[in-house]
């Protein structure tokens, strides 16, 4: 993890493409922003990349929260390192900044609208299990700049907290090392034709396999390989301890059997 932590570091000093920023972090989900998610963690350790909001408007990431009273859809915009928070030798903010904080805004102002909203959540309905019933809140994380352009002035601190609310966080690219030790990893997935497709190729938390539909997930034919290898070394420790444990065997069958059944595409 050490060396993983200084190779993101180091291409934080260049002047690299957004690109290559949202590739890093899709191969490294250890550095996905966590702010907003809730006692139960990543909703079926599974981030989305990519993912639209309307015809015009595409998110660089969304990870879904849920507790016992409801949902967060936590919808991450990322900018570059090299974007600036204020004028040179200035409090004014900059142009860059002003630009993130429009992106944001123009995403409220979509969902303001209930039909909106409606529409969105209902991309994502089918993986809204097994609490299906409880309201979704919408959350919005700006990862943008350097903390060093600011970490030493409480003037431009505080003006960078006044753009932010309840449901709204400002990140610099260096608050993403902050927790990346205690992050889990998260399954890379892409929305197509009503399901999910996962594009790791590593097995992580399975627990989502016990509620998921088998036309919930496309795989990548690693994973599904490893998913079923998994679970059949799953099922072989149950079968070989008490016979209460037995249990356990069939619930993993079931599974297997709907990773069996799940649609595989090329990677």
């Amino acid at each position: 993890m050490e060396e993983l932590v200084e190779k993101y570091i180091e291409i934080l000093d260049q002047e690299l493409k957004e690109k290559e920023y949202q590739d890093f972090i899709e191969a490294n989900t250890q550095f996905v922003p966590r702010h907003f998610v809730q006692n139960h963690g990543v909703h079926m350790s599974l981030v989305l990349r990519k993912l639209k909001i309307s015809n015009d408007m595409v998110t660089d990431f969304v990870i879904l929260s849920k507790s016992s009273i409801g949902w967060n859809y936590i919808l991450v915009e990322i900018e570059k390192p090299s974007s600036r928070f204020f004028k040179s030798g200035s409090t004014d903010v900059h142009s860059d900044f002003i630009r993130g904080v429009k992106q944001i805004k123009s995403w409220k102002a979509w969902f303001s609208k209930p039909d909106n909203k409606s529409h969105f959540e209902s991309q994502l309905r089918f993986i809204k299990k097994p609490i299906s019933n409880t309201p979704v809140e919408i959350k919005y994380v700006l990862v943008t700049g350097r903390r060093s352009e600011y970490k030493d002035s409480e003037d431009k601190i505080h003006t960078i907290r006044s753009y932010e609310s309840f449901d709204f966080k400002i990140m610099s690219f260096d608050s993403l090392v902050e927790n990346v030790h205690n992050n889990e990893e998260l399954y890379l997935g892409l929305r197509r034709q009503g399901s999910i497709e996962i594009k790791s190729q590593k097995v992580l938390d399975t627990a989502f396999l016990q509620w998921c539909d088998d036309s919930d997930f496309q795989l990548n034919p690693e994973i599904k390989r490893l998913f079923i290898e998994y679970l059949e070394n799953k099922k072989a420790s149950y079968e070989a301890g008490p016979s209460l444990k037995g249990l356990g065997a069939r619930q993993i069958d079931k599974m297997i059997n709907r990773v069996s059944k799940m649609k595989v595409v090329n990677a």
